[in-house]
Protein backbone atom coordinates (compact mmCIF):
# COMPACT_ATOMS: atom_id res chain seq x y z
CA UNK A 1 0.00 0.00 0.00
CA UNK A 2 1.27 3.15 -0.95
CA UNK A 3 2.79 5.68 2.34
CA UNK A 4 0.50 8.12 2.95
CA UNK A 5 3.50 10.49 2.69
CA UNK A 6 4.76 9.79 -0.82
CA UNK A 7 5.29 12.51 -2.91
CA UNK A 8 6.86 11.06 -6.13
CA UNK A 9 4.85 11.03 -9.38
CA UNK A 10 4.34 7.51 -11.13
CA UNK A 11 6.70 7.64 -14.50
CA UNK A 12 5.10 8.54 -17.60
CA UNK A 13 5.76 4.52 -18.75
CA UNK A 14 4.00 3.26 -15.61
CA UNK A 15 1.01 5.83 -16.49
CA UNK A 16 0.91 3.90 -19.85
CA UNK A 17 1.16 0.35 -18.52
CA UNK A 18 -1.78 0.51 -16.03
CA UNK A 19 -3.87 2.83 -18.32
CA UNK A 20 -3.28 0.30 -21.17
CA UNK A 21 -3.84 -2.66 -19.05
CA UNK A 22 -7.34 -1.42 -18.01
CA UNK A 23 -7.96 -0.22 -21.60
CA UNK A 24 -7.23 -3.96 -22.80
CA UNK A 25 -9.35 -5.59 -19.92
CA UNK A 26 -12.14 -2.95 -21.03
CA UNK A 27 -11.80 -3.32 -24.55
CA UNK A 28 -11.91 -7.62 -24.26
CA UNK A 29 -15.11 -7.48 -22.46
CA UNK A 30 -17.33 -4.23 -23.50
CA UNK A 31 -19.15 -6.15 -26.34
CA UNK A 32 -20.05 -8.66 -23.56
CA UNK A 33 -20.66 -6.04 -20.85
CA UNK A 34 -22.76 -4.16 -23.53
CA UNK A 35 -24.91 -7.36 -24.50
CA UNK A 36 -24.93 -8.31 -20.84
CA UNK A 37 -26.54 -4.14 -20.26
CA UNK A 38 -28.87 -4.81 -23.31
CA UNK A 39 -30.18 -8.22 -22.10
CA UNK A 40 -30.97 -7.04 -19.12
CA UNK A 41 -32.42 -4.10 -20.87
CA UNK A 42 -34.52 -6.75 -22.68
CA UNK A 43 -35.49 -8.38 -19.22
CA UNK A 44 -36.99 -5.28 -17.84
CA UNK A 45 -39.34 -4.73 -20.65
CA UNK A 46 -40.64 -8.50 -20.77
CA UNK A 47 -41.45 -8.15 -17.13
CA UNK A 48 -42.93 -4.34 -17.41
CA UNK A 49 -44.88 -5.77 -20.43
CA UNK A 50 -46.01 -8.85 -18.94
CA UNK A 51 -47.15 -7.27 -15.83
CA UNK A 52 -48.51 -4.40 -14.20
CA UNK A 53 -46.80 -1.55 -12.28
CA UNK A 54 -48.35 -2.75 -9.49
CA UNK A 55 -46.59 -6.16 -9.60
CA UNK A 56 -43.34 -4.38 -11.37
CA UNK A 57 -43.78 -2.24 -7.86
CA UNK A 58 -44.20 -5.15 -5.74
CA UNK A 59 -41.04 -7.28 -6.98
CA UNK A 60 -38.79 -4.36 -6.63
CA UNK A 61 -39.32 -4.54 -2.78
CA UNK A 62 -38.67 -8.10 -3.13
CA UNK A 63 -35.93 -7.44 -5.06
CA UNK A 64 -34.01 -5.28 -2.62
CA UNK A 65 -35.17 -6.99 0.17
CA UNK A 66 -33.40 -9.91 -1.13
CA UNK A 67 -30.40 -8.11 -1.60
CA UNK A 68 -30.19 -6.45 2.08
CA UNK A 69 -29.94 -10.17 2.63
CA UNK A 70 -28.11 -10.93 0.19
CA UNK A 71 -25.45 -8.39 1.73
CA UNK A 72 -25.71 -10.25 5.07
CA UNK A 73 -24.48 -13.42 3.73
CA UNK A 74 -21.63 -11.91 1.52
CA UNK A 75 -20.22 -10.04 4.39
CA UNK A 76 -18.40 -7.92 1.99
CA UNK A 77 -16.14 -10.84 1.88
CA UNK A 78 -16.24 -11.57 -2.04
CA UNK A 79 -14.32 -8.22 -2.68
CA UNK A 80 -11.84 -9.21 -0.12
CA UNK A 81 -11.74 -12.37 -1.96
CA UNK A 82 -11.18 -10.59 -5.21
CA UNK A 83 -8.54 -8.55 -3.73
CA UNK A 84 -6.44 -11.18 -2.05
CA UNK A 85 -6.77 -13.62 -4.94
CA UNK A 86 -4.91 -10.76 -7.03
CA UNK A 87 -2.56 -10.14 -4.34
CA UNK A 88 -1.66 -13.70 -3.41
CA UNK A 89 -1.19 -14.93 -7.01
CA UNK A 90 1.41 -12.16 -7.49
CA UNK A 91 3.38 -12.09 -4.28
CA UNK A 92 2.19 -15.27 -2.73
CA UNK A 93 0.89 -18.38 -5.45
CA UNK A 94 1.15 -21.63 -3.24
CA UNK A 95 -0.94 -19.82 -0.66
CA UNK A 96 -4.00 -18.95 -3.07
CA UNK A 97 -5.83 -22.10 -2.29
CA UNK A 98 -5.33 -22.22 1.12
CA UNK A 99 -7.28 -18.27 1.09
CA UNK A 100 -9.65 -19.63 -0.99
CA UNK A 101 -11.21 -22.62 1.24
CA UNK A 102 -11.17 -20.13 4.49
CA UNK A 103 -13.18 -17.72 2.40
CA UNK A 104 -15.62 -19.90 0.48
CA UNK A 105 -16.51 -21.67 4.31
CA UNK A 106 -17.01 -18.49 5.81
CA UNK A 107 -19.62 -17.04 2.91
CA UNK A 108 -21.30 -20.91 2.90
CA UNK A 109 -21.74 -20.86 6.33
CA UNK A 110 -23.35 -17.57 7.32
CA UNK A 111 -25.68 -17.83 3.35
CA UNK A 112 -26.75 -21.01 4.84
CA UNK A 113 -28.02 -19.36 7.87
CA UNK A 114 -29.13 -16.16 6.64
CA UNK A 115 -31.20 -18.37 3.93
CA UNK A 116 -32.72 -20.84 6.73
CA UNK A 117 -34.16 -17.54 8.54
CA UNK A 118 -35.31 -16.51 5.79
CA UNK A 119 -37.64 -19.19 4.67
CA UNK A 120 -38.72 -20.48 8.14
CA UNK A 121 -39.87 -17.03 8.87
CA UNK A 122 -41.48 -15.84 5.39
CA UNK A 123 -44.61 -15.60 6.61
CA UNK A 124 -43.57 -13.10 9.51
CA UNK A 125 -41.62 -11.06 6.86
CA UNK A 126 -44.80 -10.97 4.27
CA UNK A 127 -47.59 -9.49 6.99
CA UNK A 128 -44.85 -6.83 7.29
CA UNK A 129 -46.18 -5.65 3.71
CA UNK A 130 -49.68 -6.59 4.45
CA UNK A 131 -49.70 -8.89 1.16
CA UNK A 132 -49.87 -12.80 1.98
CA UNK A 133 -49.11 -13.66 -0.92
CA UNK A 134 -45.48 -12.59 -0.51
CA UNK A 135 -44.64 -15.78 1.65
CA UNK A 136 -44.32 -18.30 -0.66
CA UNK A 137 -42.12 -15.98 -3.00
CA UNK A 138 -40.05 -15.31 -0.04
CA UNK A 139 -39.65 -18.53 0.77
CA UNK A 140 -38.83 -19.38 -3.44
CA UNK A 141 -36.12 -16.28 -3.23
CA UNK A 142 -34.75 -18.09 -0.20
CA UNK A 143 -33.26 -20.42 -2.26
CA UNK A 144 -32.09 -18.10 -4.81
CA UNK A 145 -30.40 -16.61 -2.48
CA UNK A 146 -27.85 -19.32 -1.35
CA UNK A 147 -26.95 -19.34 -5.07
CA UNK A 148 -26.46 -16.01 -5.90
CA UNK A 149 -24.00 -15.18 -2.94
CA UNK A 150 -22.19 -18.54 -4.29
CA UNK A 151 -22.35 -17.20 -7.87
CA UNK A 152 -21.05 -13.83 -6.31
CA UNK A 153 -18.26 -16.09 -5.15
CA UNK A 154 -17.30 -17.58 -8.09
CA UNK A 155 -17.29 -14.21 -10.13
CA UNK A 156 -14.98 -12.60 -7.02
CA UNK A 157 -12.90 -15.83 -8.19
CA UNK A 158 -12.48 -14.91 -11.64
CA UNK A 159 -11.79 -11.76 -11.26
CA UNK A 160 -9.15 -12.28 -8.97
CA UNK A 161 -7.15 -14.76 -11.39
CA UNK A 162 -8.05 -12.09 -14.21
CA UNK A 163 -10.21 -14.19 -16.08
CA UNK A 164 -11.88 -11.60 -16.97
CA UNK A 165 -12.98 -12.82 -20.57
CA UNK A 166 -14.67 -15.55 -18.76
CA UNK A 167 -17.00 -13.40 -16.19
CA UNK A 168 -17.64 -11.63 -18.88
CA UNK A 169 -19.07 -13.99 -21.35
CA UNK A 170 -20.63 -15.26 -18.07
CA UNK A 171 -22.67 -12.80 -17.35
CA UNK A 172 -23.61 -12.10 -20.65
CA UNK A 173 -24.70 -15.57 -20.74
CA UNK A 174 -26.63 -15.79 -17.21
CA UNK A 175 -28.68 -12.64 -18.51
CA UNK A 176 -29.43 -14.25 -21.88
CA UNK A 177 -30.27 -17.53 -20.24
CA UNK A 178 -32.76 -15.16 -17.20
CA UNK A 179 -34.27 -13.81 -20.43
CA UNK A 180 -35.75 -16.71 -22.11
CA UNK A 181 -36.68 -18.57 -18.80
CA UNK A 182 -38.79 -15.30 -17.49
CA UNK A 183 -40.26 -15.39 -21.23
CA UNK A 184 -41.47 -18.74 -20.96
CA UNK A 185 -42.22 -19.31 -16.66
CA UNK A 186 -43.75 -15.43 -16.21
CA UNK A 187 -46.64 -16.04 -18.64
CA UNK A 188 -47.75 -18.98 -16.26
CA UNK A 189 -46.25 -17.89 -13.12
CA UNK A 190 -46.52 -14.56 -12.77
CA UNK A 191 -43.98 -13.39 -10.06
CA UNK A 192 -43.30 -16.82 -8.79
CA UNK A 193 -41.80 -16.91 -12.56
CA UNK A 194 -38.83 -14.81 -12.12
CA UNK A 195 -37.54 -16.04 -8.94
CA UNK A 196 -37.43 -19.74 -10.42
CA UNK A 197 -35.96 -18.43 -13.54
CA UNK A 198 -32.89 -17.16 -11.93
CA UNK A 199 -32.77 -20.38 -10.06
CA UNK A 200 -32.66 -22.10 -12.96
CA UNK A 201 -30.12 -19.67 -14.59
CA UNK A 202 -27.56 -19.34 -11.26
CA UNK A 203 -27.87 -23.69 -12.06
CA UNK A 204 -26.89 -23.10 -15.71
CA UNK A 205 -24.35 -20.59 -15.17
CA UNK A 206 -22.55 -23.48 -12.58
CA UNK A 207 -22.65 -25.86 -15.21
CA UNK A 208 -20.79 -23.44 -18.09
CA UNK A 209 -18.33 -21.90 -15.31
CA UNK A 210 -17.50 -25.31 -13.06
CA UNK A 211 -14.85 -26.70 -15.84
CA UNK A 212 -12.78 -23.79 -16.51
CA UNK A 213 -13.11 -22.92 -13.09
CA UNK A 214 -11.69 -25.65 -11.30
CA UNK A 215 -9.19 -25.34 -13.63
CA UNK A 216 -7.38 -22.33 -12.38
CA UNK A 217 -8.26 -23.73 -8.82
CA UNK A 218 -6.74 -26.68 -9.51
CA UNK A 219 -3.43 -25.54 -11.14
CA UNK A 220 -3.03 -23.42 -7.86
CA UNK A 221 -3.22 -26.82 -5.89
CA UNK A 222 -0.63 -28.54 -8.39
CA UNK A 223 1.54 -25.90 -7.77
CA UNK A 224 1.25 -25.78 -4.49
CA UNK A 225 1.52 -29.94 -4.06
CA UNK A 226 4.67 -29.77 -6.33
CA UNK A 227 6.21 -27.08 -4.27
CA UNK A 228 5.61 -29.39 -1.27
CA UNK A 229 7.31 -32.18 -2.45
CA UNK A 230 10.38 -30.50 -3.84
CA UNK A 231 13.91 -31.86 -2.58
CA UNK A 232 14.70 -28.80 -0.56
CA UNK A 233 10.95 -28.88 1.38
CA UNK A 234 10.53 -32.60 1.11
CA UNK A 235 9.35 -33.58 4.83
CA UNK A 236 8.55 -29.85 5.82
CA UNK A 237 5.63 -27.73 5.43
CA UNK A 238 5.99 -24.97 2.61
CA UNK A 239 6.51 -22.06 4.36
CA UNK A 240 5.17 -19.61 0.99
CA UNK A 241 2.16 -21.94 0.77
CA UNK A 242 1.44 -21.57 4.52
CA UNK A 243 -1.28 -18.28 6.10
CA UNK A 244 -2.14 -18.92 9.24
CA UNK A 245 -5.86 -18.15 10.05
CA UNK A 246 -5.65 -14.80 11.71
CA UNK A 247 -3.50 -12.97 9.53
CA UNK A 248 -6.14 -14.35 6.83
CA UNK A 249 -8.95 -12.98 8.85
CA UNK A 250 -7.36 -9.97 9.84
CA UNK A 251 -7.00 -8.95 6.04
CA UNK A 252 -10.39 -9.85 5.26
CA UNK A 253 -11.83 -8.02 7.99
CA UNK A 254 -9.55 -4.90 6.98
CA UNK A 255 -11.13 -5.48 3.22
CA UNK A 256 -14.76 -7.39 3.76
CA UNK A 257 -15.47 -4.65 6.98
CA UNK A 258 -16.31 -1.53 5.16
CA UNK A 259 -17.45 -3.21 2.05
CA UNK A 260 -19.89 -5.09 4.01
CA UNK A 261 -20.63 -1.54 5.58
CA UNK A 262 -20.97 -0.18 2.41
CA UNK A 263 -23.25 -2.76 0.84
CA UNK A 264 -25.37 -2.69 4.17
CA UNK A 265 -25.68 1.40 3.03
CA UNK A 266 -26.58 1.32 -0.26
CA UNK A 267 -29.19 -1.57 -0.83
CA UNK A 268 -30.61 -0.19 2.90
CA UNK A 269 -31.19 3.13 1.63
CA UNK A 270 -32.48 1.61 -2.01
CA UNK A 271 -34.62 -1.06 0.02
CA UNK A 272 -35.74 2.23 2.27
CA UNK A 273 -36.92 4.61 -0.79
CA UNK A 274 -39.14 1.89 -2.17
CA UNK A 275 -40.77 1.31 0.83
CA UNK A 276 -41.36 4.98 1.88
CA UNK A 277 -42.71 5.31 -1.43
CA UNK A 278 -44.62 2.55 -1.63
CA UNK A 279 -46.00 3.82 2.02
CA UNK A 280 -46.71 7.56 0.09
CA UNK A 281 -48.40 6.76 -3.50
CA UNK A 282 -48.53 3.42 -3.93
CA UNK A 283 -47.00 -0.01 -5.27
CA UNK A 284 -47.48 1.54 -8.67
CA UNK A 285 -45.13 4.40 -8.47
CA UNK A 286 -42.60 1.71 -6.79
CA UNK A 287 -43.24 0.22 -10.19
CA UNK A 288 -42.33 3.68 -12.07
CA UNK A 289 -39.31 4.12 -10.45
CA UNK A 290 -38.13 0.83 -11.00
CA UNK A 291 -38.26 1.13 -14.51
CA UNK A 292 -36.78 4.77 -14.45
CA UNK A 293 -33.91 3.32 -12.66
CA UNK A 294 -33.58 0.24 -15.04
CA UNK A 295 -33.47 2.20 -17.88
CA UNK A 296 -30.85 4.83 -16.55
CA UNK A 297 -28.61 1.71 -15.40
CA UNK A 298 -28.19 0.56 -18.96
CA UNK A 299 -25.68 3.71 -19.77
CA UNK A 300 -23.64 2.24 -16.83
CA UNK A 301 -21.97 0.09 -19.32
CA UNK A 302 -19.19 1.67 -20.14
CA UNK A 303 -17.91 2.18 -16.24
CA UNK A 304 -19.07 -1.55 -15.32
CA UNK A 305 -16.72 -2.77 -18.51
CA UNK A 306 -14.14 -0.57 -17.25
CA UNK A 307 -14.27 -1.46 -13.16
CA UNK A 308 -13.64 -5.32 -13.40
CA UNK A 309 -10.43 -4.93 -14.79
CA UNK A 310 -9.62 -2.07 -12.91
CA UNK A 311 -9.47 -3.05 -9.39
CA UNK A 312 -7.48 -6.46 -9.89
CA UNK A 313 -5.24 -4.46 -11.98
CA UNK A 314 -4.73 -1.61 -9.34
CA UNK A 315 -4.53 -4.71 -6.48
CA UNK A 316 -2.21 -6.28 -7.60
CA UNK A 317 -0.08 -3.26 -8.94
CA UNK A 318 -0.35 -1.58 -5.34
CA UNK A 319 0.68 -5.02 -4.02
CA UNK A 320 4.43 -5.13 -5.99
CA UNK A 321 4.68 -1.38 -7.07
CA UNK A 322 2.49 0.98 -5.85
CA UNK A 323 4.57 4.00 -7.60
CA UNK A 324 2.67 3.02 -10.69
CA UNK A 325 -1.05 3.30 -9.82
CA UNK A 326 -1.85 6.61 -9.58
CA UNK A 327 -1.53 8.60 -13.66
CA UNK A 328 -3.95 5.93 -15.27
CA UNK A 329 -6.62 6.89 -13.98
CA UNK A 330 -6.80 9.80 -15.77
CA UNK A 331 -7.16 8.45 -19.10
CA UNK A 332 -9.79 5.91 -17.97
CA UNK A 333 -12.16 9.18 -16.35
CA UNK A 334 -11.66 11.21 -19.62
CA UNK A 335 -13.02 7.93 -21.78
CA UNK A 336 -15.58 7.16 -19.35
CA UNK A 337 -16.65 10.89 -19.99
CA UNK A 338 -16.91 10.70 -23.64
CA UNK A 339 -18.79 7.26 -23.83
CA UNK A 340 -21.13 8.71 -20.60
CA UNK A 341 -22.09 11.98 -21.21
CA UNK A 342 -23.78 11.85 -24.71
CA UNK A 343 -26.15 8.72 -23.90
CA UNK A 344 -27.53 10.39 -20.66
CA UNK A 345 -28.02 13.81 -22.37
CA UNK A 346 -30.15 11.32 -25.48
CA UNK A 347 -32.17 9.77 -22.45
CA UNK A 348 -32.94 12.79 -20.38
CA UNK A 349 -34.78 14.29 -23.38
CA UNK A 350 -36.13 11.29 -25.36
CA UNK A 351 -37.07 9.31 -21.58
CA UNK A 352 -41.13 9.93 -21.61
CA UNK A 353 -41.63 8.77 -25.60
CA UNK A 354 -39.53 6.05 -25.19
CA UNK A 355 -40.87 4.79 -22.01
CA UNK A 356 -44.39 4.72 -23.87
CA UNK A 357 -42.83 3.25 -27.34
CA UNK A 358 -40.66 0.01 -25.22
CA UNK A 359 -42.39 -0.43 -22.13
CA UNK A 360 -46.14 0.67 -22.91
CA UNK A 361 -47.95 3.99 -21.98
CA UNK A 362 -49.17 2.67 -18.87
CA UNK A 363 -44.86 3.46 -18.03
CA UNK A 364 -44.67 7.03 -19.74
CA UNK A 365 -45.49 8.79 -16.20
CA UNK A 366 -42.03 7.96 -15.18
CA UNK A 367 -40.18 10.68 -17.86
CA UNK A 368 -39.37 13.31 -15.44
CA UNK A 369 -37.43 10.90 -13.31
CA UNK A 370 -35.76 9.10 -15.76
CA UNK A 371 -34.67 12.44 -16.98
CA UNK A 372 -32.73 13.27 -13.36
CA UNK A 373 -31.83 9.64 -13.13
CA UNK A 374 -29.81 9.93 -16.05
CA UNK A 375 -28.11 13.08 -14.98
CA UNK A 376 -27.61 10.98 -11.67
CA UNK A 377 -26.22 8.38 -13.79
CA UNK A 378 -23.33 10.51 -15.37
CA UNK A 379 -22.35 11.30 -11.83
CA UNK A 380 -22.23 7.62 -10.83
CA UNK A 381 -20.55 6.27 -13.83
CA UNK A 382 -17.32 8.71 -12.87
CA UNK A 383 -17.97 7.92 -9.25
CA UNK A 384 -17.62 4.62 -10.05
CA UNK A 385 -14.18 4.79 -11.36
CA UNK A 386 -12.45 6.70 -8.30
CA UNK A 387 -14.86 3.74 -6.11
CA UNK A 388 -12.57 0.95 -8.05
CA UNK A 389 -9.30 3.28 -7.10
CA UNK A 390 -10.09 2.91 -3.65
CA UNK A 391 -10.70 -0.39 -3.71
CA UNK A 392 -8.26 -1.50 -5.28
CA UNK A 393 -5.77 0.17 -3.17
CA UNK A 394 -6.96 -0.94 0.06
CA UNK A 395 -8.48 2.43 0.92
CA UNK A 396 -11.87 0.79 1.31
CA UNK A 397 -13.19 2.77 4.71
CA UNK A 398 -13.18 6.03 2.94
CA UNK A 399 -14.89 5.05 0.26
CA UNK A 400 -17.39 3.31 3.09
CA UNK A 401 -17.32 6.84 4.41
CA UNK A 402 -18.12 8.42 1.05
CA UNK A 403 -20.66 6.40 -0.36
CA UNK A 404 -22.39 6.17 3.19
CA UNK A 405 -22.74 10.36 3.22
CA UNK A 406 -23.76 10.01 -0.42
CA UNK A 407 -26.51 7.67 0.62
CA UNK A 408 -27.36 9.35 4.17
CA UNK A 409 -28.07 12.47 1.23
CA UNK A 410 -30.53 10.74 -0.71
CA UNK A 411 -32.33 9.35 2.61
CA UNK A 412 -33.21 12.82 3.82
CA UNK A 413 -33.33 14.52 0.20
CA UNK A 414 -36.17 11.77 -0.01
CA UNK A 415 -37.84 12.53 3.58
CA UNK A 416 -38.16 16.12 2.45
CA UNK A 417 -38.76 16.24 -1.09
CA UNK A 418 -41.09 12.63 -1.78
CA UNK A 419 -44.12 13.67 0.39
CA UNK A 420 -44.39 17.43 -1.74
CA UNK A 421 -42.83 16.54 -4.87
CA UNK A 422 -43.30 12.76 -5.37
CA UNK A 423 -41.31 10.68 -7.82
CA UNK A 424 -39.71 14.16 -9.34
CA UNK A 425 -38.42 14.94 -5.76
CA UNK A 426 -36.66 11.32 -5.76
CA UNK A 427 -34.94 11.71 -8.74
CA UNK A 428 -33.62 14.97 -7.46
CA UNK A 429 -32.52 13.26 -4.15
CA UNK A 430 -30.59 11.11 -5.90
CA UNK A 431 -28.90 13.17 -8.78
CA UNK A 432 -27.53 15.38 -5.50
CA UNK A 433 -26.82 12.20 -3.70
CA UNK A 434 -24.30 11.34 -6.75
CA UNK A 435 -22.79 14.27 -7.18
CA UNK A 436 -22.24 14.68 -3.67
CA UNK A 437 -20.70 11.09 -3.76
CA UNK A 438 -18.88 12.28 -7.04
CA UNK A 439 -17.21 14.74 -5.16
CA UNK A 440 -16.02 13.81 -2.27
CA UNK A 441 -14.66 10.84 -4.07
CA UNK A 442 -12.61 12.44 -6.76
CA UNK A 443 -11.61 14.71 -3.83
CA UNK A 444 -9.88 11.72 -1.99
CA UNK A 445 -8.98 10.13 -4.49
CA UNK A 446 -6.82 12.86 -6.14
CA UNK A 447 -5.25 14.04 -2.87
CA UNK A 448 -4.16 10.13 -2.19
CA UNK A 449 -2.81 9.80 -5.77
CA UNK A 450 -1.45 13.20 -6.38
CA UNK A 451 -3.78 13.57 -9.51
CA UNK A 452 -5.26 16.43 -11.31
CA UNK A 453 -8.31 17.36 -13.20
CA UNK A 454 -6.53 19.60 -15.55
CA UNK A 455 -6.44 16.78 -18.46
CA UNK A 456 -10.29 16.48 -17.79
CA UNK A 457 -11.24 20.11 -17.91
CA UNK A 458 -11.13 20.06 -21.95
CA UNK A 459 -14.19 17.64 -21.72
CA UNK A 460 -15.96 19.57 -18.64
CA UNK A 461 -17.60 22.72 -21.27
CA UNK A 462 -19.19 19.75 -23.21
CA UNK A 463 -21.06 18.41 -20.16
CA UNK A 464 -22.24 21.85 -19.12
CA UNK A 465 -23.58 23.24 -22.00
CA UNK A 466 -25.14 19.60 -22.72
CA UNK A 467 -27.16 19.99 -19.93
CA UNK A 468 -27.61 23.72 -19.59
CA UNK A 469 -29.27 22.65 -23.15
CA UNK A 470 -31.54 19.41 -21.77
CA UNK A 471 -32.77 22.16 -19.06
CA UNK A 472 -33.90 24.99 -21.35
CA UNK A 473 -35.23 22.44 -24.03
CA UNK A 474 -37.19 21.00 -20.77
CA UNK A 475 -38.21 24.25 -20.24
CA UNK A 476 -39.41 24.94 -23.09
CA UNK A 477 -41.64 21.81 -23.71
CA UNK A 478 -39.33 20.94 -26.75
CA UNK A 479 -38.11 17.43 -25.22
CA UNK A 480 -38.10 14.71 -27.82
CA UNK A 481 -36.80 12.33 -29.62
CA UNK A 482 -35.48 14.77 -32.27
CA UNK A 483 -34.12 17.21 -30.12
CA UNK A 484 -32.00 14.42 -28.17
CA UNK A 485 -30.57 13.19 -31.09
CA UNK A 486 -29.51 16.69 -32.59
CA UNK A 487 -27.51 17.68 -29.01
CA UNK A 488 -26.32 14.09 -27.89
CA UNK A 489 -24.80 14.25 -31.51
CA UNK A 490 -23.55 18.17 -30.88
CA UNK A 491 -21.98 16.82 -27.62
CA UNK A 492 -20.20 13.63 -29.53
CA UNK A 493 -18.68 15.98 -32.05
CA UNK A 494 -17.37 18.76 -29.14
CA UNK A 495 -16.06 16.21 -27.28
CA UNK A 496 -14.19 14.20 -30.41
CA UNK A 497 -12.21 17.53 -30.99
CA UNK A 498 -10.99 17.55 -27.60
CA UNK A 499 -9.82 14.34 -27.40
CA UNK A 500 -6.07 13.01 -27.38
CA UNK A 501 -4.83 10.56 -30.44
CA UNK A 502 -4.33 7.83 -28.43
CA UNK A 503 -7.87 8.51 -26.80
CA UNK A 504 -9.33 8.71 -30.28
CA UNK A 505 -7.55 5.24 -31.28
CA UNK A 506 -8.73 3.81 -27.93
CA UNK A 507 -12.13 4.31 -28.93
CA UNK A 508 -12.17 3.00 -32.35
CA UNK A 509 -10.39 0.50 -30.90
CA UNK A 510 -13.25 -0.25 -28.76
CA UNK A 511 -16.39 -0.03 -31.36
CA UNK A 512 -14.20 -2.07 -33.68
CA UNK A 513 -13.80 -4.71 -31.14
CA UNK A 514 -17.75 -4.53 -30.43
CA UNK A 515 -18.73 -4.48 -34.27
CA UNK A 516 -16.46 -7.55 -34.63
CA UNK A 517 -18.42 -9.71 -31.63
CA UNK A 518 -21.86 -8.35 -32.87
CA UNK A 519 -20.67 -10.07 -36.41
Amino acid sequence: MAEPGRTEMPARGSVQSLSHRVAGGALSTFGATLAGRALAMAQSITVARLLDPYRVGLFAIISYFMRLAGTLCDLGISVAVTKLTAEYSATRPRAVLGVIRRLLGMILGVSLAVGAVLFFGADRFASLYREPSLGVLFRLAALSLVLAVLGGFRAALLLGFQRIHLHAGLSAFSALSMLVLTLALVPRLGLSGIIIASILTECLAWLWAARPLWRVVDRAAHERHDRARAPETSGQPDPAAVVSAPVVLGRVFHIAAPTFLNDLTLFGAAWFVRTYLAHLQGYEAVGLYQIADSVSRTLMAVSGAIAIPLVPAIAELDATDSGRVGGGLETVLRCTLFVTLPGTIFLALAAQPLLALVFGHAYAAAGTITAWLALATLFQSLAHVFWSAQVGTGRIWTGFGIAATGQGVLVLGTLVSAPSWGLTGLGISVTVAQAVTLGLAARNVMARLHMSLRGIAPLAPAAVFGWAAVAVLFWAGADGVTGAILLSTGVVLWQALRLRPTERRLVREMAASFGVRRA
